[in-house]
């Protein structure tokens, strides 16, 4: 085994994954949501990547082979999902969520590309700004098979969980609910169709009539830091 920064390592990269992925996008095969592991092709040229390997292991470097029929299409994108089952794109390792080293060997073991991630959290992928850039960023919008956000967060920092002003529950009668952040310069966004709320939901502005029974989903956006977590109440009313 040796290592190159040779041609190919600006061809094909590692440029995105996703070590928590509880309800970004399911694998058609299982059924699941599996956590994944996205390489680039940057080259204008369709490039087979059969026989190459994938590891969590530096001095393991050809843990996982990929099997021989696996392209990528010019300026493409291919999705490995790393479960541990062995088997066609499923990888036999999985992803370490509180952080690991992820390494692309060729067919000839010669060290193709590398990243360290952080400590990751659910839903919330970590990728380069580009992928021609190899900074690496947190992105709360993760894009599998697709190309990257050009910008990103740098730290692992979330905007907290919004305050609901009545439990979860059943009541009698209907009522005005109102939420709130602690977070200065900070917006909510909810749904109430069980949804997971986006900048593209209703934005929280004035309390909300629930005067039949209702999923309440919300969350806090921020700029320059994470979204924070998705938070679900359900009110029951003369149930």
């Amino acid at each position: 085994m040796f290592f190159s920064k040779s041609q190919l390592k600006a061809q094909i990269i590692i440029n995105e994954i996703l070590a928590s992925n509880t309800t970004t996008n399911l694998d058609s095969y299982s059924k699941n949501f599996l956590d994944w592991i996205e390489l680039a092709n940057n080259s204008n040229k369709r490039i087979s990547i059969g026989g190459w390997y994938l590891t969590d292991k530096l001095k393991k470097p050809t843990k996982w082979k990929i099997p021989a029929y696996v392209s990528i299409e010019a300026r493409g994108y291919k999705l490995f999902w790393a479960d541990n089952k062995n088997i066609s794109n499923h990888t036999n390792f999985k992803l370490n969520a509180e952080g690991e080293s992820i390494y692309l060997f060729n067919k000839d073991s010669v060290l193709v590309d590398s990243v360290l991630f952080p400590p990751q959290v659910s839903d919330i992928s970590y990728g380069r700004i580009s992928e021609t850039n190899y900074q690496w960023q947190y992105f709360h919008k993760p894009t599998p098979n697709k190309p990257n956000p050009i910008t990103g967060v740098e730290k692992l920092e979330l905007a907290g969980e919004p305050l609901f002003s009545e439990n979860a529950g059943f009541y009698k009668k209907s009522f005005n609910l109102e939420l709130s952040t602690n977070l200065s310069h900070s917006k909510i966004y909810f749904t109430v169709d069980g949804s997971i709320p986006t900048e593209s939901s209703t934005e929280y502005s004035e309390p909300i009539n629930i005067e039949e029974t209702k999923v309440l989903r919300a969350r806090v956006y921020a700029e320059n830091i994470l979204p924070g977590k998705v938070v679900t109440k359900s009110y029951f009313i003369n149930e």
